[in-house]
C-alpha cells in the first residue's frame, strides 16, 4: 500500500500531473491533463491513480455531465496542510512538561533525563567527563562554553549560550532543567565519573544558565536545580531570546 500522502519525487512526470491539478482552480479530465503536461493519455492516467492512492488527488464523475453515456471522471488535487516539523515537536514536548507536571512523581524529569543518558552515553570512555558533558550540550544545539575556575576550586562551569527549548523552559523549568540535570548526572555515573553536578537556569536574560560539575566522588552524582523565585514575566522572555542571540558565538 503506499503510504497517504507521499509526495511524488521532485521534477518526476508525477509531480507535473500534480501541480497541474493545484495550479487549476476546477477540477480537470485526463485530456486536459494531457495537454498541460504533453504526457500521453495511459501515462496520464497511471500517474493519477497512484496520486490517488497516496491522497494527493481525488475524482468524482463530472456533476455538470448531461446526456446518454457515462459522465467523465474529473480529477482535483486535495488540499494541501504545510506542518513545521519543527514546531510539531515544539507543541508535543510542551504538551509533554504539562502533562509530567500534573501528574508524574516527584523526580520524574530528572529520571528521564537518566534514562536518557543510558541511552547516549559512549562505552569504555576514559576520556575528560567535562569534557564530554560539553561535547553534549554543544551538539545539541546550547552552544556551551567552559568557564575558567578560580584557583583552588574544583567546580568546572559550562555556559549555556542558547538553548533550543527556551520557551518551553521559561514556562516548565522545574521539568525541562531537569531533564537536562538528569541527563549530566546520568552522563557521568554511566561512564563511571559521578560528580556532584548544579544547573543554575538564567530566566531574566541577565546571562547564560549554568551547569556547575564538582570533584569526582564515590557515590552516584547528586543533583541541585536552583530555580529562579519568581517565574520570568513575557516581558523577560522577550529579552531571553534577545541576550542568548546576542550572547552565541
Amino acid at each position: 500500500m503506499t503510504p497517504t500522502g507521499t509526495s511524488p519525487p521532485r521534477g518526476s512526470s508525477r509531480e507535473r500531473v500534480l501541480e497541474v491539478l493545484r495550479e487549476s482552480v476546477r477540477p480537470l479530465g485526463i485530456g486536459a491533463v494531457r495537454e498541460a503536461t504533453g504526457l500521453s493519455a495511459n501515462a496520464v492516467r497511471f500517474h493519477l491513480q497512484r496520486l490517488i492512492e497516496a491522497g494527493e488527488v481525488a475524482s468524482a464523475g463530472d456533476p455538470d455531465h448531461a446526456g446518454p453515456g457515462r459522465p467523465a471522471i474529473l480529477y482535483a488535487a486535495t488540499s494541501r496542510t504545510e506542518v513545521d516539523p519543527a514546531s510539531a515537536y515544539r507543541l508535543l514536548a510542551a504538551l509533554l512538561a504539562r502533562a509530567v507536571t500534573r501528574s508524574a512523581t516527584p523526580g520524574a524529569a530528572g529520571e528521564a533525563g537518566r534514562d536518557w543518558a543510558s541511552v547516549i552515553a559512549p562505552r569504555d570512555f576514559d576520556g575528560d567527563p567535562v569534557a564530554l558533558v560539553e561535547s553534549l550540550f554543544r551538539g545539541s544545539g546550547f552552544a556551551p562554553r567552559l568557564a575558567r575556575s578560580g584557583a583552588g576550586d574544583d567546580t568546572q562551569t559550562i555556559e549555556l549560550h542558547e538553548c533550543p527549548f527556551l520557551d518551553l523552559a521559561v514556562d516548565q523549568p522545574e521539568v525541562v532543567c531537569s531533564v537536562h540535570l538528569g541527563l549530566v548526572n546520568g552522563l557521568l555515573d554511566e561512564v563511571g565519573q559521578p560528580r556532584k553536578v548544579r544547573v543554575i537556569p538564567v530566566l531574566d536574560g541577565s546571562g547564560p544558565c549554568l551547569v556547575r560539575i564538582g570533584a569526582p566522588t564515590e557515590d552516584r552524582a547528586s543533583d541541585v536545580l536552583e530555580l529562579p523565585a519568581v517565574p520570568a514575566s513575557a516581558e523577560q522572555n522577550s529579552s531571553i531570546a534577545s541576550h542568548h542571540k546576542e550572547q552565541s558565538p
